[in-house]
């Protein structure tokens, strides 16, 4: 009952705008390689996918600012919903955080992101999806001012499937009308991905302004339905595409991977996991051929 309660304690220190399922975590893996949107290193395919990439938010955090074509959009910092430790190194720490997940592109009115990021009816009806949701369209502290033009409601779920044991987790979103002048990420659908592929993945890692993470590799590439990486990736970025650098095709859905964070006991705050090769499994990625109901 002591190993319990002590359970119980620890989820009550966790920020609300995190609350996923068990086990749907992300990490570092060697040097940070998740870049702003802005960063020069990105390539024209990367900037293709950023316009192709929408996050998950709840519409109660978007409040129609002043009759404009803007919404304001409210929240925290992120060193302050994760908890952060003092002096934690963490890059982005000072950005606005608590979107939920992300989602991307593949028709003119059809989103695709994890399943488990949508666990009942109401992460359709009370969720909207936010394109171009940069760091640099922040104008004030706390606050974000959203064109509402790149704000999407979920109109119905057109196909979802979870199967954990065969790491299948998937949903397919109808949006309330068609996303004009955006472009659609088209899926890997039967050739096997290489084992030296070059991989990077866009989405909302702990609910922040999109990033790039670059640098990809596979770790393991035995499983049927999804394989494993080291791209440095956290919750929310739970139904982020990776995509081959080569080919520009999207291999699989970002879905699950190693604890985020570790908890310090004595100073009672966050500190960000680290990986090598030897601590950590490798961040799952369901492959794009198992998608089915396009």
């Amino acid at each position: 009952m002591r190993n319990w309660g002590l359970f119980i304690f620890i989820l009550l220190l966790i920020p609300c705008h995190f609350t996923m399922a068990v086990n749907i975590h992300k990490a570092i893996y060697g040097r940070d390689d998740r870049y702003n949107a802005n960063s020069p290193v990105l390539k024209a395919m990367h900037l293709r996918t950023i316009r192709a990439t929408a996050a998950q938010v709840n519409k109660r955090m978007l409040k129609d600012f002043e009759q404009t074509a803007f919404y304001k959009l409210t929240s925290k910092d992120y060193k302050t919903l994760r908890n952060l430790c003092p002096g934690e190194e963490e890059m982005f720490k000072d950005e606005m955080s608590g979107l939920d997940c992300s989602g991307f592109l593949v028709g003119e009115d059809t989103l695709i992101s994890a399943a488990h990021c949508f666990k009942s009816s109401f992460k359709c009806r009370g969720y909207s999806w936010v394109f171009d949701f940069k760091s640099d369209i922040l104008h004030t502290r706390g606050h974000a001012y959203i064109e509402k033009r790149n704000v999407y409601d979920c109109k119905e779920v057109l196909h979802k499937e979870q199967d954990s044991e065969k790491g299948i987790d998937y949903v397919i979103v109808k949006l309330d009308r068609k996303v004009e002048g955006r472009p659609f990420l088209k899926l890997q659908s039967h050739e096997l991905i290489s084992d030296n592929a070059k991989l990077f993945t866009v989405g909302h890692p702990s609910g922040l302004p999109v990033k790039v993470a670059l640098n990809g590799h596979v770790i393991n590439n035995e499983f049927d339905h999804y394989f494993t990486t080291d791209l440095d990736t956290f919750v929310g970025n739970s139904g982020s595409p990776v995509l081959n650098e080569d080919t520009g095709l999207v291999e699989g859905i970002l879905t699950r991977g190693h604890l985020d964070f570790s908890y310090d006991k004595d100073l009672r705050c966050n500190k960000v996991i680290h990986c090598t090769a030897q601590t950590c499994d490798g961040e799952a990625v369901m492959r794009a051929s198992a998608i089915s109901g396009l």
